[in-house]
């Protein structure tokens, strides 16, 4: 048993696997996995902290993009807008939410 917010022990095709969950509004192949509502409300922002808005585990940088940060910079981001998935682990990082600018470096590359 674990909290959702942190303690999870996962690989980065786990957490890619999540985050295309996510991208494809909780379907994996035929199967309905998690409710698309599910997927829409725990996007949509439901507070604010600082400069980010947070849904329900996700910080949502945009309508169409959205990402779980972990504790120490690990990441699961996901934008509809570019159909990517982007999924970091990492050591401990004092700033974790760096992480969201090397991403949209790279991406902005691609």
């Amino acid at each position: 048993m674990t909290t959702a917010g942190w303690g999870l022990a996962l690989s980065v095709r786990d957490m890619m696997k999540i985050g295309r969950l996510y991208l494809s509004d909780g379907k994996y192949k035929e199967n309905q996995l998690i409710s698309s509502e599910w997927i829409e409300k725990s996007t949509e922002v439901q507070s604010k902290f600082n400069d980010l808005s947070y849904g329900y585990l996700w910080w949502v940088l945009n309508y169409r993009c959205y990402a779980a940060i972990g504790d120490g910079g690990n990441i699961i981001y996901a934008s509809r807008e570019r159909n990517v998935v982007v999924t970091i682990t990492s050591t401990f990082m004092p700033r974790a939410k760096d992480r969201l600018e090397l991403i949209h470096t790279i991406l902005n590359y691609i």
